[in-house]
């Protein structure tokens, strides 16, 4: 199957499936990198969602649907410092599509970054290139 590439280098602060407290448990990982690392696009896809207006504490969010090359997943990334991308923008894997941040509720620099398939959130990792 088709794989995506890190959005971005760092370490895995949190795993998929980690208690975040408060009975909330974590969809996604989250990957600790300095604030203003340039995000990256995992993977060839549509730009569904630009902005901060999410329930959830995310801050800036991007949000892209992947096609069927990459089995339809949708990406998220999380807790950006800048969106450089806008909404409906056609995007290459390894494209810029912003940079690593701490909005929403987070104090450290962080990349929040989730992998939905069928409307479910999946782990990461196995999408993943090592």
């Amino acid at each position: 199957s088709s794989k995506l590439i890190y959005p971005v280098n760092g370490s895995i602060s949190s795993k998929f499936g980690d208690d975040m407290g408060d009975g909330i448990i974590n969809d996604g990982i989250n990957i600790k990198a300095a604030e203003g690392t340039n995000v990256l696009a995992a993977g060839d896809g549509t730009v569904i969602y630009a902005g901060n207006k999410l329930e959830e504490d995310f801050g800036n969010v991007i949000i892209i649907q992947h096609g069927s090359t990459l089995d339809n997943v949708i990406t998220s990334y999380a807790h950006l410092k800048n969106i450089k991308i806008k909404n409906n923008a056609t995007v290459k894997a390894g494209d810029i599509i912003g940079t690593v941040g701490k909005t929403g509720d987070v104090k450290t620099p962080q990349l929040h970054f989730e992998v939905m398939k069928n409307k479910k959130p999946v782990n990461p990792v196995k999408y993943l290139q090592k």
